[in-house]
């Protein structure tokens, strides 16, 4: 039950949660592989936070005895895009000239992602770094609630 909640704050990006959680000895080092039938996808919870763009969750996981996860060019794209981190994104798109299309092609919906944040800033940097907001995605984090266009396009302009 406690694993779930450690995994539904970093989720949500509430550090405080975690921080109390993790000091309070829930299982922060195992993979998730035991949390309902959505979130078995055996992502650590420092990785999943890192994924998520939470970089202050994964520096309390981290400091906590936590590997640093690593991460691919595509997947470091993704959590600077959901951590709105301008700079990371210019150096990765330099560095990597394809890399925006093969992450297009992998998260088509990130712009649903960043909606899901609540952050307009991490909306906007998604947007300016070239997602499509007219795609839609299969379902939207722990949802199986399939997004129609028009939907989406509501979600994201409020």
């Amino acid at each position: 039950m406690l694993r779930g909640q450690l995994r539904w704050a970093i989720a949500h990006g509430f550090a405080g949660r975690v921080r109390l959680l993790v000091d309070h000895g829930v299982d922060f080092r195992e993979p998730f592989t035991d949390v309902g039938r959505l979130h078995r996808d055996g992502r650590t919870p420092v990785r999943m936070a890192s994924a998520e763009g939470y970089r202050s969750i994964v520096d309390i996981l981290v400091s906590a005895g936590a590997p640093r996860p690593s991460a691919s060019p595509a997947e470091q794209l993704v959590a600077a895009c959901l951590s709105a981190d301008r700079s990371t994104i210019a150096e990765l798109l330099r560095t990597n000239p394809d890399l925006l299309d093969d992450v297009r092609g992998w998260q088509p919906g990130l712009m649903v992602r960043a909606a899901g944040t609540g952050r307009p800033d991490v909306v906007e940097v998604v947007a300016e770094t070239g997602f499509d907001p007219t795609r839609t995605v299969v379902s939207v984090r722990f949802s199986e609630v399939r997004l129609e266009n028009g939907k989406y396009h509501r979600l994201v302009r409020g």
